[in-house]
């Protein structure tokens, strides 16, 4: 009887340290978990971030490429007032196709299209930098 007492508080006590080592591992787990889910959204604050550059930067690019079409097309107007009534209307005309070709350009529109990166992504805790 006692050799069955003496068992039974042995696999007792087994079963409580067993129990206190699931209890570990899934602290330990659950530890990992939100290491990993931190990182992650470290990754996803810089790649908002890095994202949102490379559209401004682009943003930029195609609206200085406007401008300098624009100039020219300008230029070429001047110019223009300075030949004949005939030559004039054709390149009057030339001009108004490439308008045309090129459709509005309005740099409201580039900028209404850029995210920053909060519109990106939304960091999982507050106060993250």
């Amino acid at each position: 009887m006692k050799s069955i007492e003496g068992s039974t508080e042995v696999v007792q006590q087994e079963i409580l340290e067993a129990a206190h080592r699931a209890e570990l591992r899934q602290q330990q787990w659950e530890a990992q978990q939100e290491r990993w889910s931190r990182e992650e959204d470290q990754r996803q604050i810089a790649k908002s971030i890095s994202d949102s550059r490379e559209q401004l930067n682009q943003i930029i690019q195609a609206w200085t490429k406007t401008l300098n079409i624009e100039q020219f097309l300008k230029g070429v107007e001047e110019r223009a007032s300075n030949l004949s009534e005939a030559e004039r209307e054709v390149v009057q005309e030339r001009l108004r196709l490439a308008r045309e070709f090129i459709g509005a350009q309005d740099p409201f529109e580039f900028l209404r299209a850029w995210k920053s990166p909060s519109e990106r992504y939304v960091p999982l805790a507050t106060g993250t930098s």
